[in-house]
């Protein structure tokens, strides 16, 4: 019993290491990309668009990105395979519980899809708001001396305050 339970420890602990080496890998590819696309975009599309904007929507995207990856290797695929086997079995022990089963799965992927399409307008409009929250901080930041010899500070601190309680308003309508 000891062996088999310090098996399985390895195991896990293999596989987390190199779940973990997939998404590093993951990130840093698409990272690597997404500066390597903005360094080679013309000057007057850098004249045009918002630095702090562009930066955050990299750092975020990333982030966003390699945690989708984290999710499907560590959540979405070890439940799949689990799913698979279970209604294998049970379709073996008894086809009848097996349909209905499959009939409680199909409803609840309809289900998750339906609420998912519902309130992507709602995540949209909040990604918008962090992008405007970026180019705001990012241009107060970057321009700080100008802000500071203008005493702007508190002006430039509630415009980001503003935009951050709509985020969180919009948050709430998600759930």
């Amino acid at each position: 019993m000891l062996v088999v339970v310090l098996l399985i420890g390895l195991t896990v602990v293999a596989k987390n290491r190199s779940i973990r080496k997939v998404i590093f890998q993951v990130e840093e590819g698409i990272y690597l990309d997404c500066v390597k696309k903005l360094l080679s975009l013309p000057l007057a599309f850098h004249l045009r668009e918002n630095t702090g904007s562009l930066i955050g929507k990299v750092i975020k995207g990333v982030g966003r990105l390699t945690d989708m990856v984290g999710i499907v290797y560590w959540e979405i695929l070890p439940l799949l395979v689990q799913t698979l086997v279970t209604v294998a079995v049970v379709f073996y022990l008894s086809p009848g519980v097996a349909v209905v089963i499959l009939v409680a799965v199909i409803f609840f992927l309809y289900l998750t899809v339906s609420l998912k399409r519902r309130f992507a307008a709602i995540r949209k409009e909040r990604h918008e708001y962090d992008a405007q929250v970026d180019e705001l901080a990012g241009q107060a930041i970057t321009n700080v001396m100008t802000v500071q010899s203008f005493a702007q500070e508190e002006r430039e601190y509630e415009a980001l305050k503003k935009l951050r309680h709509l985020i969180v308003e919009h948050a709430d309508k998600e759930f």
